[in-house]
């Protein structure tokens, strides 16, 4: 599905994804994407979702700067279901405070 595109579009992911869900024993599927550091800007720019740390652990979303050095993200661009992707958007699964 990917190998023969640069760009996967929402469309796409959500076909795919209701999919993948049939099997119930499925939750919730994220697609995230590779960003290195050098474009991360660019991928903001594009997509207007903005890179964020994971989730903090009270739950809730950590909206701070992620510490430079760091090389490259996988933040959450779609997700399914849908009324999860408010939450998810943006959440570096990359991001590693170790």
């Amino acid at each position: 599905m990917v190998a023969s595109q640069k760009y996967l579009r929402e469309e796409e992911f959500t076909l795919f994804a209701r999919w993948l869900m049939a099997n119930k024993a499925l939750l919730s599927v994220d697609w995230a994407p590779l960003v290195i550091a050098a474009g991360r800007s660019d991928f903001e720019k594009l997509t207007g979702v903005t890179i964020k740390k994971q989730l903090d652990f009270d739950g809730e979303m950590v909206e701070s700067v992620i510490p430079d050095g760091v090389e490259s993200h996988f933040p959450v661009l779609y997700t399914m279901p849908q009324e999860s992707a408010w939450l998810m958007r943006g959440a570096d699964y990359g991001y590693d405070p170790i």
